[in-house]
């Protein structure tokens, strides 16, 4: 027997749906604002502009395999979520945060580089050399340099030992950052139902066969539920550029995030 509330939620799925549809419509008419020349731009402004497109280019990924493929949906989803929380924390100090974000990329691309050559030793192949001492030499100074400067400028949550992220967490940026936390743990509770855990095998089914009972695998997450997140983190996320390069939409966009029922029907 079906849930009591089984058409209910049926019906607020459907609200979510048309609320979103329009939601997509709508955004998709500002995307033109972000198509700007780089040059001559500051740094700050051209991260602004490419955390804006980058962002676009997920949105439209998550948006096209939504429907049919929602789980695959997610990936997409959650590189923009990344992208909502780094360009809203980037927001609030840009050239130091920038200076953080440029400079654990110089660590990342030591550390995985590092990472694969002992690889290539315990298969007894010579190792590659991606950077020169003096570039490693390069890339160590700076790191250490900005993370002495953020700390002294009051940076919150960063550690002060050079072995640690330069970066604070993900949900930490988030807090940080703006009004992202929300999404942040929305999304969490979404990776539940992807992730291979419990909730994962929520939408599982089982068939009744003359040969016994077989299990069939389903999506346990609903096409509405991607859309009406992706609609909304963009709507963040092209906010905060709209505020850091001047455009002057993010009123505009703030109010479309706000009116719409992505959320509250389909929890």
């Amino acid at each position: 027997m079906p849930p009591a509330n089984a058409g209910a939620e049926r019906v607020d799925l459907r609200m979510v749906a048309m609320s979103t549809s329009q939601g997509n419509a709508r955004i998709r008419a500002h995307f033109p604002a972000f198509d700007l020349p780089l040059e001559p731009q500051p740094d700050a402004r051209r991260f602004a502009i490419a955390f804006a497109l980058r962002g676009i280019r997920y949105y439209g990924q998550t948006w096209d395999v939504a429907a049919r493929w929602p789980e695959a949906g997610v990936g997409s989803l959650r590189s923009l979520i990344d992208l909502v929380i780094l360009t809203q924390w980037v927001e609030g100090s840009p050239k130091l945060r920038l200076a953080l974000y440029t400079a654990s990329d110089d660590r990342d691309a030591v550390r995985v580089g590092n990472g694969y050559n002992r690889v290539r030793r315990s298969r007894g192949m010579p190792e590659l050399a991606p950077f020169t001492p003096v570039e490693l030499a390069r890339r160590e100074r700076r790191s250490h340099l900005v993370r002495r400067v953020a700390i002294a400028r009051g940076t919150e949550r960063l550690s002060a030992k050079d072995s640690d992220p330069l970066l604070p967490s993900i949900a930490d940026r988030a807090e940080l950052g703006g009004d992202a936390l929300e999404l942040y743990w929305m999304f969490q509770l979404l990776s539940q139902m992807v992730h291979v855990n419990g909730r994962a095998f929520v939408g599982d089914w089982l068939e009744a066969r003359r040969d016994g009972t077989h299990l069939r695998p389903r999506s346990s997450v609903p096409p509405e539920m991607v859309c009406g997140l992706v609609v909304p983190a963009l709507c963040m996320l092209l906010a905060s550029a709209s505020r850091q390069l001047g455009l002057g939409i993010e009123s505009e966009l703030d109010a479309l995030r706000l009116s719409l029922s992505a959320w509250e029907p389909a929890q």
